[in-house]
Order: C-alpha cells, then structure tokens, then sequence
C-alpha cells in the first residue's frame, strides 16, 4: 500500500485538544538526523543519506529566516507556535525495498514538480520497519505556510467565498484526497502500491 503523509509544524509545540503539546520542528529534525533521546524506538539507528537538497540540519535556520520575515494574516509577526514548515514522509513496502531506489528518485521528481524550490531537502532512511523518505518544504519569503500545504490552503480559499467552518473541513479533506490521489498516479502505481 502507498504511504504518504505530511504534517506541519512550529518551532514552539502547540497544545492540542488533550492537553499535550505537539512535536516542535526540532524535535522533527534531531529524530530524522538520530540524535540520540530522540529515537527511542529505533533499536539500531542509522544515519540519514541525504538525497536532495540541503542538510536537514541547516532547515532551521531557514525555517527562523522565513518566520522572521514573514506576518499573519492580519500583519502580525508569526507567533512562535504557529505553523511554519511543512514534513513529509514517504515509505515503499520492506518487500518491495528492490524498487527503493526508483521510487526515492520518482518522489523526489514529483515534490520538485508540485513544491519547486520550496523543497529544502530530502533524506533517506532505512532503519525501521520500511524503507522511507522524510521531506521538508518551506514558503518563499513573502508567502504564507498555506502556500505549501494544499489542505490549509483549499480550506481558507474555501473561506474566502463564505463557506461554512463545515465545508471549510471538507474542502481540507477533499484537497488532501486530492494530494493522495496525485501521488498515486505519478508514483506509487509505478511501484505497484495500492492507493487504498
């Protein structure tokens, strides 16, 4: 089956609904690099390879760099737990690690395509269960974090014409259908993988 999934985050965690607090991006990038504390459940972690773009650990800095130049919608400097950078992860099944290699360059076409130079970087690891690749995407100065992510960006498109708080979720689940769906078509179905 294809995996693909993205997440956003902040540089400070933000709570969420059971009082915890989300994973900040450098707690995001001290696991992809296996600092150690950070990986408990990786009994024998390896190092990333790097396979396009830069170091996960220069992402930060130009993570700060944006959020520095960069305001809310109301003009306001970006808050310390708002959304600021974009992580994927994209995995082949263990019985199809053959292919892994084509699918790694497959991927990293397709995210050249869909984010341009908004893709930061790439890396590989080979240490779990699957065989996989995490992915980092930024705004360009002068855009919002809704530019990178299709699901924020077709829920407040959605807002813009006086939808619903309803059908705002909707077009935010309909968009990331959208992404799932395009990947499949470009990559995951020339490796076999099932969308669902």
């Amino acid at each position: 089956y294809q995996f693909l999934h993205v997440e956003s985050y902040s540089r400070v965690g933000a709570r969420t609904k059971n009082g915890g607090t989300k994973r900040t991006i450098r707690e995001i990038l001290d696991e992809v690099q296996r600092v150690p504390g950070n990986i408990p459940h990786i009994p024998a972690p390896q190092p990333p390879k790097l396979i396009f773009g830069r170091n996960p650990d220069e992402i930060e800095a130009m993570v700060e760099e944006w959020a520095s130049k960069s305001t809310d919608a109301c003009g306001r400097k970006i808050r310390s737990d708002g959304l600021i950078m974009l992580a994927g992860v994209a995995s082949i099944p263990r019985d199809h690690e053959r292919d892994f290699e084509e699918f790694s360059k497959a991927t990293v076409a397709y995210l050249k395509e869909k984010y341009g130079d908004r893709l930061k970087s790439v890396v590989s690891h080979d240490d779990e269960a699957h065989p996989h690749l995490h992915f980092y995407v930024l705004p360009k100065i002068g855009e919002k974090f809704e530019d990178v992510h299709d699901g924020f960006k077709a829920a407040k498109n959605a807002g813009r014409t006086g939808a619903l708080k309803g059908a705002q979720n909707l077009a935010y689940i309909e968009s990331m259908r959208a992404f799932q769906n395009e990947f499949s078509e470009k990559v995951g179905m020339k490796f076999g993988l099932a969308r669902l």
